[in-house]
């Protein structure tokens, strides 16, 4: 075995290394522990509050930043001046094409889900 490490490696290394450095790794376990409801294992004899204000709070966040329709739209504004009519009207129909292949491909993976738990992700990793 070659025990060479490539550049593509040592970079992901690094990556890892650095979000060591700034507790990523731990912080984002916490933040789930948090957002599961898991705050109070510290032990001791105090009663403990029942009522997840750290999950509340968050979800609230998520869907205030993911509420908004995301869709994808190709325009052919944007494109430099057509020499005719003809050109223009193709590009349109192009451009067009385009736009509902991009609302059939969303739809069909289910993306806007998807995003919503991206947004939840990066809400409880504070990396996003």
């Amino acid at each position: 075995m070659n025990n060479k490490l490539t550049k593509t490696w040592r970079q992901y290394e690094a990556g890892k290394e650095y979000k060591r450095r700034i507790s990523l790794y731990e912080n984002s376990r916490r933040n789930e522990r948090y957002y599961r409801g898991e705050q109070w294992n510290s032990g001791g004899d105090l009663p403990k509050p029942v009522f997840n204000l750290v999950r509340r709070i968050t979800d609230y966040l998520v869907s205030t930043v993911g509420s908004g329709k995301i869709n994808i739209r190709y325009t052919d504004d944007n494109l430099p001046f057509t020499r005719s009519s003809e050109e223009s009207e193709l590009l349109t129909l192009g451009t067009d094409a385009l736009t509902k292949n991009a609302s059939y491909r969303w739809e069909r993976c289910k993306m806007d889900s998807l995003v919503m738990q991206i947004i939840r992700d990066a809400a409880l990793s504070g990396d996003g």
